[in-house]
């Protein structure tokens, strides 16, 4: 499903595809590209979900195409594509937004559990980036900018498997990063820290025995709980933040390979960079989450 509602600019604007757009970083990135005059296509799993975004866009006079496209699943990014090749041309920027959350200690996840964060946090930006390479290739341009986390950048106890994706996202954007430049084609990352969007309040998915009076964990759990309520409370930005970092992203000229958003996070990777590891952990864990 899609419908072609082209937002209005005096220039040729960049063709950007963003995944995940019915709320939090996808829409809030949808609202201000195209506030900014570029040409939007805004995908989500289901278009019935496209309520808030609708709501956004008129608020500031705006239109976008939305594009109903599932990241799971690969037919529905080939569907989706070709129908954008034939009314927009082609994709100059893919934004791979598209993420789940799911919190729990490592023993207490199922192997359904661990397989469903995988899918959409791994694979689908796999999924996107092989169908939209292509397109990307065939115009020798392109800025593909996939949204990691400060958790790629270290893990911490109870978000250990979703450290993992984003730690598998990090790696894998490296080497895209190599193997498409002679093509013309930039791989960019953005590492927010904290974003308070509805992935951490009412989408915030647990792991199958999170809560279970028996699970060896569930003291630790409460503890990171309080944490990371805490921690979000102080430190944590809002998606409009998010949106504003990939807009200037899109707009550099060469976007850097990472770009860190969260100022506590960025001194903690200033310190990681000069003080030896052993110094570095023992600060690190001062910082998190304490179990005992």
């Amino acid at each position: 499903l899609m419908s072609s509602i082209m937002t209005p600019s005096n220039k040729i604007a960049k063709r950007v595809l963003i995944t995940g757009c019915s709320s939090g970083i996808g829409l809030a990135t949808t609202v201000l590209l195209a506030q900014k005059g570029f040409d939007v296509i805004a995908s989500m799993r289901n278009l019935n979900k496209a309520d808030k975004l609708s709501a956004a866009l008129k608020e500031v006079g705006r239109n976008v195409t939305l594009v109903e496209l599932d990241v799971t699943r690969p037919e529905t990014i080939r569907e989706a594509l070709k129908k954008i090749q034939e009314s927009h041309g082609g994709v100059d920027v893919l934004v791979n937004n598209a993420g789940i959350t799911i919190d729990g200690f490592f023993e207490d996840f199922s192997e359904e559990d661990v397989k469903k964060i995988f899918d959409t946090n791994v694979f689908g930006v796999m999924n996107m980036c092989r169908e939209v390479l292509p397109f990307m290739r065939a115009q020798k341009s392109g800025l593909i900018l996939n949204i990691t986390s400060i958790a790629g950048q270290w893990a911490l106890p109870q978000i250990t498997v979703y450290s993992s994706t984003k730690f598998a996202i990090e790696g894998f954007s490296e080497g895209l990063r190599y193997e498409v430049a002679p093509f013309g084609i930039e791989v960019a990352m953005l590492e927010p820290c904290f974003v308070d969007t509805e992935m951490v309040t009412e989408n915030r998915n647990v792991s199958a025995k999170s809560g279970n009076p028996e699970s060896a964990y569930t003291r630790f759990n409460e503890s990171c709980e309080h944490f990371y309520d805490e921690y979000g409370k102080k430190y944590s930005v809002s998606p409009q933040d998010v949106a504003v970092a990939i807009h200037k992203l899109i707009e550099t000229r060469h976007a850097p390979e990472r770009t860190m958003l969260g100022k506590k996070e960025r001194r903690l990777q200033l310190y990681k960079k000069f003080l030896p590891e052993a110094w570095y952990k023992r600060l690190l864990h001062k910082t998190f989450p304490k179990l005992s």
